[in-house]
This record gives C-alpha cells, sequence and structure tokens, in this order.
C-alpha cells in the first residue's frame, strides 16, 4: 500500500490546525462535504462540479496544500488534530464489492457478476488488488505511530453523537446533514443469503447487509481487516445492531 499517497489526500485545515482522515466507502463524499462547508467552500466546491471529488482533487489541494508522509512523522503536525472518520468493516466490505459491481471498477476484479464470497477471496489472495483505495484497509501506519500526536476516530455509523462529543471536548463544531448521491437502495423485504450468489442474480434487489454474512464469510472479512477491526474497536454484533 502506498501509505504516502493515501496521507496526501487528507484535507488540511490550516486555520483550526485539524487534519482530515478519510478513506473511500468510509463516508467519504459526505466527510468532504463537512469540511467544505466548514472551509466556506461548499457552494464553489458544487458549483465547479456536482461530483465533490472532482473539486476536491483539481483544485482543494492547490489551494489549500498536501499532507507529506515524511513531514507528518517528523512532527510539522503535532499542534494539529487529526480526525480520521472510520467504518465498521463488515459494512464497508459489502459496500465495496458492491461499488464495484456496479462501476468500471469491476475490471480489477476481473468481472461485474461475481459473488461477494469470490470478491473477498480474490481480496485475500492477491496484495496488489488490496491496493485498491475503495476496498483498501483503512489503517494507515502513522495512526500507531507515537511522534504522531492528537488522533481521534470517528466512526461514521454514529456521526451525530461523535460530533456532539467533538464539539464538547475540542470546541469544533462540524454541520452534518449531508447526503451522498451513491448511498446502495436496499429491499428491506427480501431476507435471503446472497453471499455465495453471483451479483446479477439479485442486483436489482439488493438486501440488508446481515444477509450477505455466514460463518465463513465473516471470518473472510476479518482475516482481511483485522487491523481495522482491532484498530477502531469494530465487533460483527455491531455491525448486526446497524444492519
Amino acid at each position: 500500500m502506498d501509505q504516502g499517497l493515501y496521507i496526501s489526500q487528507m484535507l488540511i485545515m490550516n486555520n483550526q490546525k485539524i487534519l482530515i482522515d478519510w478513506t473511500p466507502k468510509s463516508g467519504c463524499t459526505t466527510v468532504c462535504k463537512m469540511v467544505f462547508k466548514k472551509l466556506g467552500i461548499l457552494n464553489e466546491a458544487l458549483n465547479y462540479s456536482s461530483w465533490i471529488h472532482n473539486y476536491r482533487g483539481n483544485i482543494f489541494y492547490k489551494k489549500y496544500g498536501t499532507v507529506n508522509k515524511n513531514e507528518l512523522l517528523n512532527g510539522k503536525y503535532n499542534n494539529f488534530l487529526i480526525l480520521k472518520f472510520v467504518r465498521n468493516p463488515y459494512s464497508r466490505a459489502v459496500s465495496s464489492y458492491i461499488h464495484a459491481m456496479k462501476t468500471k471498477l469491476h475490471n480489477l476484479v476481473g468481472s461485474n457478476n461475481i459473488s461477494f464470497i469470490h470478491f473477498l477471496n480474490l481480496l485475500k489472495t492477491n496484495k496488489r488488488l488490496m491496493n485498491e483505495g475503495h476496498w483498501r484497509v483503512q489503517k494507515l501506519n502513522y495512526e500507531n505511530d507515537k511522534s504522531v500526536l492528537n488522533k481521534k476516530f470517528i466512526k461514521i455509523e454514529d456521526m451525530n453523537n461523535e460530533l456532539i462529543k467533538l464539539k464538547k471536548s475540542n470546541n469544533i463544531n462540524f454541520e452534518y446533514n449531508f447526503s451522498s448521491n451513491h448511498h446502495i437502495k436496499k429491499n428491506e423485504g427480501f431476507k435471503k443469503f446472497v453471499g455465495n450468489r453471483k451479483f446479477n442474480t439479485y442486483k436489482n434487489n439488493i438486501p440488508n447487509y446481515r444477509y450477505f454474512y455466514n460463518e465463513k464469510i465473516i471470518k473472510l472479512v476479518e482475516e482481511i481487516y483485522k487491523d481495522d477491526i482491532k484498530t477502531y474497536n469494530y465487533t460483527y454484533q455491531e455491525f448486526l445492531k446497524d444492519n
């Protein structure tokens, strides 16, 4: 994994002394909108493109700068608070799989009609494939580096409460009333296990994410995303409460 690349994609809020770390398929669109709103540039960004990441990639970094991995590890940002927005790996894995089946990312896994368990087995056996941002491990090495100070993890499943706590503890106020236009629509009435079925057999009838799992698939996700599960203190039971 190119740690330097992903660190450089953090969002710098210089006046507020905050770095925002995010990962694809972990509320990234909502997080970017929150940050841009706080910086007073959300309208500018949406006028540039309805897809917020176009502005982020083409404009934001040129105006606000990028984080250099070596500078981060050497203490340049030790007077900043790093906010890392994270998602439960059990839900993120399903979301990443569906995203791959519905977009050109399916070219990386060879087909837009494979099963969830097939997708996970590809990730497990292909380290190069795991470098793709939309399903890579969320955790980066700096998170365990003692030279990098002041880190907080924000679980997006409990965003409202997390932001309330952040306001109380650090006097940082983010507005959270933004949606993402690529949230996956589910049929909550469809309650059949689909984890071993090819995507085309249910692509217009996607069930609640809990129906992608059996014991074998749970263990696969735990093996692939063990660092995320441990670092951010997620559990499968927590996933079931939200799904």
